[in-house]
């Protein structure tokens, strides 16, 4: 139900005229198509954004109106996105970074390590990707900017901090282990 709400308020937002985020923080912004963003409202005016290869992904989207990003540190970007997607301080682990990704209207990343999230900034403008799947080592990202948006400027990725999990044998043992000590109890108490 609630992904049927969200596909129909952003099909009105888009006939409408754009998603408008003036004066707001990160606004979702996930496309029902994948790969395309149509009618962002940026910083100076209307946007259009296409990504490829179109995969499935959360998208949020900022224009900055109240200094959401300012700074560009990869901690900062990575705390940022924590907020944004609700996860935990520190469930974040940057992959990699492009510091200077041009200044144009079209930029790739390609990943030297797996990730699931990615900041890009341009202008005063920042998207976050949650991909639903991990992308692995040398996927490359190509994103291109329309409209009033400025050039883009850097990329940053991260991957979410596993939890290791125990092996099974851990558990057998400590049932086992529990196990004696209730049958050591019983043997003190008969005796």
């Amino acid at each position: 139900m609630n992904t049927l709400l969200r596909i129909i308020t952003l099909n009105l937002a888009f006939l409408v005229g754009g998603v408008s985020v003036a004066n707001a923080a990160f606004v979702d912004v996930t496309p029902v198509t994948a790969g395309s963003l149509i009618g962002l409202s940026g910083a100076n005016g209307s946007l259009d954004v296409t990504y490829t290869p179109a995969w499935n992904a959360q998208v949020y989207f900022s224009n900055d109106a109240n200094g959401d990003v300012s700074n560009q540190a990869a901690a900062a970007v990575q705390q940022t996105i924590e907020t944004v997607f609700g996860l935990g301080t520190g469930s974040l682990i940057l992959s990699g970074q492009v510091d200077d990704a041009g200044g144009g209207s079209s930029a790739s990343y390609t990943a030297t390590n797996a990730y699931n999230f990615l900041a890009v900034h341009f202008g005063q403008h920042e998207l976050f990707f949650r991909f639903l799947n991990t992308v692995n080592v040398g996927g490359v990202f190509t994103i291109t900017t329309n409209g009033q948006a400025a050039g883009l400027s850097n990329f940053r990725a991260y991957s979410g901090v596993n939890n290791v999990p125990l092996p099974a044998a851990v558990w057998l043992f400590g049932s086992a282990f529990a196990g004696l000590m209730g049958f050591s109890r019983k043997r003190t108490k008969v005796a």
